[in-house]
């Protein structure tokens, strides 16, 4: 079972609602900045970046328990993961959908990269805080 404390709120909380906030400004500049470029299928977009940031992180967190040591090693095989399913998510939507198709693919990467930056930064925050509390001298 997993306890709440301060270590997980970066990526369980943060995370989400860093890309809730991407989702909500990309949706205010389509809407109002380009309208032509909206495609109504945007929504799902951010939706499926939070699910992903969710279960990896809570996969991440679990792991990091048993053993903290590789870490780095963990969070490197999940951005591959993560790199597959966003590219099953764009298979799934062009088999099923594929109206506005290149535009879909594009604002998906663009969220891809955002998430990645961001996440990186926040794994870089727990980390560092981590090896402080394991080597405090270093």
């Amino acid at each position: 079972m997993i306890h709440f404390h301060k270590d997980i709120v970066l990526p369980l909380v943060v995370l989400p609602a860093a890309i809730a906030l991407f989702g909500l400004v990309g949706c205010a500049v389509l809407v109002w900045g380009y309208p032509e470029h909206y495609f109504r299928w945007y929504p799902l977009i951010p939706v499926f970046f939070i699910l992903l940031s969710f279960v990896t992180s809570l996969w991440l967190i679990r792991f990091g328990r048993r053993k903290p040591e590789k870490m780095s090693s963990a969070y490197l095989l999940l951005r591959g993961v993560k790199l597959m399913s966003a590219m099953a998510f764009l298979l799934l939507y062009y088999l099923l959908v594929y109206h506005d198709w290149k535009a879909m693919v594009l604002t998906t990467f663009l969220f891809y990269f955002l998430y990645l930056f961001t996440e990186t930064g926040l794994f870089y925050l727990t980390e560092k805080k981590r090896r402080q509390k394991v080597m405090p001298n270093v």
